[in-house]
């Protein structure tokens, strides 16, 4: 895995996103308790809402053809951090169940494409172990995300929770798009218009 630049980095990303973006049991609780006073029905509602993001986002990932690319990695990575926190501000109760639909797609199109990345990137007999390594990336992170979310929570306001996880899952995917930048010596001009391309002109499948 050392020698594997493309499944390290992929890897990196599935840390960040599973240990600061993805604490909805945590975030969505808060804001339905805390800001809109809702209890337990409001947190009910929050997480279907993220629920029927998730379910459009799996049947949109049903139809990938062939192994996802670092830039889709990267875009959807960033269109998930800009979704949680556009959701983790939105001052309406509802206006913010109906934001927490596309996070909960981007979050399963990422998680999705990660997954996909690593075990088509790696021969059969390797894909045990390579996908014992992401699982420990993915879920192994919580019980250090999970805490220190639940204590900018306390300090720094409800919101904080959600909207703090996205901005560092946006802040790690524009470090990994420089990064790719970087070693493929090209502007990252040219990488955001590919990967807008990508979604534009050949559909969801296809950029997958």
């Amino acid at each position: 895995m050392r020698g594997r630049g493309d499944l390290m980095l992929t890897l990196g990303l599935v840390f960040v996103l599973g240990t600061f973006g993805v604490n909805f049991q945590i975030t969505s609780a808060l804001l339905a308790k805390n800001v809109f006073d809702r209890g337990a029905s409001g947190y009910s509602i929050l997480s279907v809402a993220l629920a029927l993001g998730c379910l459009a986002g799996a049947l949109i990932s049903a139809m990938r053809r062939k192994r996802p690319s670092k830039l889709f990695l990267v875009s959807a990575a960033g269109l998930f951090g800009a979704s949680e926190i556009v959701a983790g501000l939105l001052p309406s109760f509802w206006v913010t169940a109906a934001a927490l639909v596309p996070t909960g797609l981007a979050m399963i199109l990422v998680m999705n494409a990660a997954n996909a990345n690593v075990q088509m990137g790696v021969a059969p007999k390797m894909r045990g172990c390579v996908m014992a390594l992401y699982l420990t990336c993915y879920l192994g992170g919580t019980p250090f995300g999970a805490p220190l979310i639940g204590w900018a929570s306390g300090v720094f306001g409800a919101r904080c929770g959600m909207v703090g996880g996205g901005l560092v899952c946006l802040a790690a995917a524009a470090a990994l798009g420089l990064l790719l930048a970087r070693r493929r010596r090209l502007p990252v001009t040219y990488l955001y218009t590919r990967a807008s391309t990508a979604w534009a002109e050949t559909g969801w499948a296809a950029a997958a």
